[in-house]
């Protein structure tokens, strides 16, 4: 019994095929639409960049008026920002309508679109959709400092600024204190959310510039990702000894041409395979780079990632590290000449794109924010209908994203005067998952807590919404078309809400056979896999009784 409209899951028709058994439909409801104004599309982007301009795409679906007026609204957390005036027709059913937003703030935003009611309207549920947009920042400022201009800082600042979503600012040593791009201001620093040091420091940079970085690196806790190079100074870079990754000895100029080694155990991590994009048979096929003689030490907490390897012969010596101290994360490659990576890639396209993807994955990763942390906890949408199960799931690991499965998830629903908690469920890998049923509809806000033990390792939050609005308001009318064919395919028949009384009696008249369906299933004993453990373990029991009671 059926108005016929699939609200959940794919067509019925194959399925309904395959049971084997006669359907005998009853349909509801008018298959004459009544007079109604709804909202049946609205399309956007689920995720954009302050700063820009975000298209909505809306659909107003008119049935049955004409020569009438609506108000069509954008609203910004409940909030009008924009209007327009429609012009019914009843000869025009779908109405497209563009609206664009300015964005200005970071955040998560709700953006609304109402059409005002009619007199006669069947109903106003279905007059206002709802989504939501996660506006991230326009770009993530970051400033690189090189000792001297060489074909590693062309590259990276040329890779930075394909990517588009770095705002660079680049300080080239020129000479003594001076960069060629002209003084450095606290104001630049203060607002770089992540430091590049490109065979930095050198003999010339000065001791007031270093100092000015070890003062934002300890006020702000500023990620770092440091590059080798030829030409550094060591005695200089031990004023920043405190947040690298690695120690070294034995400083030299003299260079090797050296290959990477990567180890089988650091190959899922996110740094090395770039979230799936990089696989380990890139790294072996990258072309050989430099280092100097200097030897280079990881410190005990830092991670090392890949290795140096002059020809066939592993050197033992770390090439790329990272290490995560105070909230404070750093990401060290001690060769040069990575510029290679890009230029002498042999036609290989995945070799031709890895430096980029490398690089700008580890940016990422060092400025990583809250939702890109180790801990995340979510819906599964951000709108559910009235019907649905409020569903979650959750990703669990530590700082070096390995997943954490002994962990207890608590989430905790409120909207204004009601509270709810519940508890995810493990599922393995650090991913967990449950459900809540029977929100009433409107706004609602969720924490999560996440426990080892007693001990709280992380929280998140956020917001979602229930709405009144069911796919049930979209489409008002009976599909007799889809009852038909669920019927006649199975061998069933068709009636509507009239004519039940008189299909009930065909199926009561109707005579059952019944059907016997028997399976039968042989043991051989003696092939019986059990058996010899049913007999070892008598033996074994003869044996300790004997034994207990001294008989042997």
């Amino acid at each position: 019994v059926s108005d016929g409209n699939v609200t959940e899951g794919v067509n019925p028709i194959y399925e309904a095929e395959e049971l084997g058994v006669p359907i005998y439909a009853v349909g509801l409801g008018d298959t004459v639409e009544q007079k109604d104004i709804l909202i049946s599309k609205l399309v956007t982007n689920n995720v954009a960049y302050a700063e820009t301009k975000l298209p909505i795409d809306v659909s107003v679906r008119n049935v049955g008026f004409d020569n009438q007026n609506v108000q069509v609204s954008l609203l910004e957390n409940g909030k009008q920002i924009e209007q327009k005036i429609v012009s019914l027709k009843k000869e025009q059913r779908e109405i497209p309508l563009l609206f664009s937003v300015e964005l200005k703030n970071e955040g998560v935003k709700k953006f609304s679109v109402n059409v005002s009611s009619l007199k006669d309207e069947l109903t106003t549920s279905n007059n206002l959709q709802t989504v939501f947009v996660n506006v991230l920042k326009s770009k993530t400022p970051v400033v690189l400092f090189a000792g001297t201009p060489t074909p590693d800082v062309s590259a990276i600042r040329q890779l930075l600024n394909e990517d588009g979503h770095f705002a660079v600012q680049t300080f080239v040593q020129k000479k003594q204190n001076e960069f060629y791009e002209g003084n450095v201001s606290q104001k630049v620093l203060d607002s770089a959310e992540c430091f590049v040091l490109v065979n930095f420091p050198s003999s010339a940079t000065s001791s007031q510039t270093i100092q000015q970085l070890v003062e934002i690196f300890q006020r702000k806790q500023s990620p770092l990702f440091f590059v080798g190079g030829k030409n550094i100074d060591y005695n200089k870079l031990r004023l920043l000894q405190n947040i690298l990754p690695f120690g070294w000895n034995s400083v030299s100029g003299n260079e090797l041409e050296i290959l990477c080694e990567l180890k089988n155990q650091h190959s899922s991590n996110v740094l090395v395979n770039a979230s799936g994009a990089i696989t380990t048979s890139t790294w072996s096929s990258l072309p050989p780079i430099f280092k100097t003689q200097t030897i280079f030490e990881a410190k005990g907490q830092s991670d090392v990632l890949a290795y140096s390897r002059l020809q066939t012969v592993s050197l033992g010596e770390p090439l790329l590290m990272s290490h995560i101290i105070n909230r404070q994360r750093t990401v060290a490659f001690v060769g040069y000449g990575i510029f290679r990576w890009r230029l002498m890639n042999g036609g290989n396209s995945s070799v031709q794109n890895f430096l980029p993807t490398f690089f700008t994955n580890g940016i990422r990763w060092l400025t990583a924010n809250e939702s890109d942390k180790p801990i995340r906890v979510a819906p599964t949408k951000q709108i559910f209908s009235g019907s649905e199960a409020i569903e979650f799931s959750g990703i669990v690991s530590n700082e070096q994203l390995q997943p954490i499965d002994d962990a207890n998830v608590e989430i905790t629903i409120t909207k204004e005067n009601f509270s709810r908690s519940f508890v995810l469920q493990n599922i393995g890998s650090g991913k967990y998952n449950g459900a809540l049923d029977d929100l009433d509809a409107g706004d609602y806000s969720y924490s999560a807590k996440v426990k080892r033990g007693d001990l709280q390792i992380g929280e998140d939050k956020g917001k979602f919404s229930v709405g009144s609005l069911t796919v049930e308001f979209l489409k008002t009318t009976m599909d007799k078309s889809l009852l038909e064919q669920l019927a006649y395919k199975t061998g069933g028949e068709f009636a509507t809400s009239e004519n039940f009384n008189a299909l009930l009696e065909k199926i009561l008249s109707r005579k059952f056979e019944l059907k016997e369906n028997t399976q039968h299933s042989e043991i051989e004993l003696w092939h019986w896999q059990y058996l010899l453990y049913a007999i070892i373990f008598l033996f074994a029991m003869e044996w300790f009784v004997r034994r207990r009671s001294g008989m042997l």
